[in-house]
């Protein structure tokens, strides 16, 4: 966002100069308290971001210069980002963000006038577009999903120190989660320094093909994924959470899409997948179309589950039983690749960790998970966009109770049990299907000590055609049945 102005103005005891030249003679020898270049302001997207442009950092939709707080004080130190919090029973959504900007520059910095900083929120998908998701003119159900937060921050005559920063406030009053098919936000912070498009952005946006370019290109916009949690002031924390995330296409065309699934680095590589189980569950649909790919992929293992189903009623999501397949990742970096999407087409896919971790969480420790959507090419992956999860031992400020906060939490009541110390998960509570379909026999494993299941197999009749219990596993002959297609019941 460089500057362009090209006249020195003078107010008080202080210089501001809105061009890059020599001042030597328009000062005319005077003392000055101090000097001020109209600055070309950043929200880096990383820690690797140097404030210029494009950015480097990928992935970048994880901005640390934007953080949410649940209340003032806080109860996590510093810059700490927490889950934004829903309050049910006074259906009250009032959180803090914060953001972080920086002088992008060498000398003394002022925020050229008429400057504002602008907030949006948007319901999460890893493919959205600038502005419509942002506006409040899509809905989700019959809710709109984005908005803008306030009415934007004047930033005019605000000072820096030479690559020095400032940080803003902004109140958010958060939609309750309960509304949505999944409680994952996306929060857009913008610099403006002109009224009108294209706004002060070095490089114009492309507003039909995803903001993940935007962003990437101009250094005064950002975004945070973030999860809103429900909570109850009086009785224990509302389990929640279910980790799904649409996987969204951003193109007008037809195009050939992977997914990866990433722990960020290798310590924290040992520590996921050493101590629990990540597990994606994909929707019936984006199983179809990675099946029509030759299931192509790499560290991952397929089994089937009996799961939920999320799916909507009208304006109601309602969750129904059903097998539904399951990546089991082996590796920290996983893909599945050569899933066909259609123009705009979106798909459901969910994540889950079954946690033996919580409790061997410092306060101070955060892990993160990242799921990636790509555009395959033959000159190599275009990003397009993604979702970050972040487990962490931090406790989440919210009356009446402390959670730990958590945002890889599974879709299935049965795998949450909730304590009054706080939020703690139980051992897994699942059963593996396989292989389907089935040819000869039907392998039920389940991964539960202690809990014994009562299986059922249906015809598409309703008629009971097996039964058993399976405590450890258990195998059904199917050789013998007519062809067709069989509901099992636990």
């Amino acid at each position: 966002m460089p500057t362009s102005a090209k006249i020195i103005v003078e107010k008080g005891g202080n210089l501001v100069v809105t061009s890059r030249g020599s001042i030597k003679d328009a000062c005319l020898n005077q003392a000055f308290t101090n000097i001020y270049y109209e600055s070309d302001l950043a929200v880096l997207d990383g820690t690797d971001d140097t404030g210029a442009e494009p950015s480097p950092t990928h992935p970048n939709w994880e901005s640390p210069s934007i953080w949410v707080k649940n209340a003032k004080p806080a109860a996590t130190p510093g810059e700490q980002h927490e889950n934004p919090v829903y309050r049910t029973l006074t259906n009250n959504g009032q959180n803090y963000v914060y953001v972080k900007i920086k002088n992008n520059s060498f000398t003394k910095g002022i925020a050229k006038a008429g400057s504002k900083l602008r907030l949006y929120w948007a319901h999460a998908a890893t493919g959205l577009d600038w502005d419509r998701h942002f506006n409040g003119s899509t809905l989700s159900g019959n809710q709109p999903s984005g908005g803008q937060i306030g009415d934007g921050v004047d930033l005019t005559g605000l000072t820096f120190e030479p690559n020095g920063t400032q940080v803003i406030e902004v109140p958010w009053s958060v939609p309750n989660p309960g509304l949505f098919a999944d409680q994952h936000f996306c929060l857009l912070a913008r610099i403006e320094d002109m009224p009108l498009d294209p706004y002060g952005m070095t490089y114009p946006e492309d507003k039909n093909n995803g903001i993940y370019f935007n962003v990437r290109n101009n250094n005064n916009i950002a975004q945070r994924n973030t999860m809103i949690v429900a909570v109850n002031e009086i009785s224990p924390p509302i389990a929640g959470g279910s980790g799904k995330i649409k996987i969204r296409s951003v193109d007008n065309f037809p195009t050939t899409n992977g997914i990866s699934f990433d722990v960020t680095n290798g310590d924290e590589a040992n520590t996921m997948l050493g101590k629990g189980k990540i597990k994606i569950d994909l929707s019936r649909a984006l199983y179809d179309e990675w099946v029509k790919g030759g299931k192509s992929g790499t560290g991952i293992r397929l089994t089937w589950e009996m799961g939920i189903d999320l799916r909507q009623i009208v304006d109601v999501y309602v969750e129904v039983p059903t097998l539904i397949p399951v990546l089991e990742i082996l590796a920290p970096h996983a893909y599945i690749g050569n899933i066909n999407f259609k123009a705009k087409q979106s798909f459901d896919l969910g994540v889950r960790y079954h946690k033996t971790l919580l409790n061997a969480l410092s306060t101070n420790e955060q892990l993160n998970y990242h799921i990636g959507h790509y555009r395959e090419m033959p000159t190599g992956n275009v990003p397009i966009g993604g979702e970050e999860y972040i487990f962490s031992g931090f406790l989440i400020n919210a009356p009446g109770s402390t959670m730990r906060q958590q945002e890889l939490l599974s879709p299935e009541a049965a795998f949450t049990a909730l304590k009054e110390s706080g939020w703690e998960t139980t051992a897994e509570n699942s059963v593996v299907v396989y292989p389907n379909p089935a040819v000869e026999q039907l392998t039920l494993s389940s991964e539960t000590e202690q809990v014994e299941w009562q299986a059922m197999l249906f015809d598409l009749s309703g008629k009971l055609v097996h039964e058993g219990k399976l405590s450890d596993q258990l195998t059904i002959q199917v050789s013998d049945l007519p062809h067709g297609t069989y509901s099992l019941v636990l």
